[in-house]
């Protein structure tokens, strides 16, 4: 009995196919991307940045970006020690000249990235959040801001308003989610 040889026809429909899921998954996946960019940059939380914050700061942590200095008391967990705050990247909460927040979170070592958190006020009690992904300085190479991470302000109206949250996402595409 012979060595089994694939059929050149079945193994190139087979190669066709699999190119083709994978230019779906990945037209998909930027659909939903942009989708959530122009749901968010330009989406007003309900809310007072003040209000808002704990939640933002929560949102990075679970993503795996440590919170730094006195933000993880913020969470009720300790504050960083002396040493930690010393060799963070990150910084913690700090007061914009405008009247919102910012903080940026040490490096989130298993992907290589940080994360800068931004509330801005736009009246009393409305706050727009934005979580950008900081990129290349863990190992020493200068650092590069990657862009917005719109996602995690879906995770955040999911904190605060899941209702809200599950009005917008039935709005959204399906696939890449």
């Amino acid at each position: 009995m012979g060595a089994l040889v694939p059929k050149p026809r079945g193994a190139a429909a087979l190669l066709v196919a699999v190119l083709v899921g994978g230019c779906a998954s990945v037209r998909a996946t930027q659909a939903r991307e942009t989708w959530l960019a122009s749901t968010f940059e330009p989406y007003r939380f309900a809310r007072g940045c003040d209000e808002l914050w704990p939640y933002a700061l929560r949102v990075a942590r679970e993503r795996g970006y440590p919170v730094v200095g006195a933000d993880p008391a913020r969470l009720g967990d300790p504050p960083s020690g002396a040493f930690t705050q010393f060799l963070a990247n990150g910084f913690a909460s700090r007061r914009t000249p405008d009247g919102g927040l910012v903080a940026e979170t040490d490096w989130n070592r298993q992907v290589g990235l940080r994360c800068r958190i931004r509330a801005t006020p736009h009246g009393e009690a409305s706050c727009s959040v934005e979580f950008s992904i900081i990129g290349g300085g863990a190992g020493g190479a200068t650092e590069e801001s990657l862009g917005p991470d719109w996602s995690m302000d879906l995770d955040l109206l999911r904190a605060v308003d899941p209702v809200e949250a599950a009005r917008i996402e039935e709005a959204g595409p399906v696939s890449g989610r």
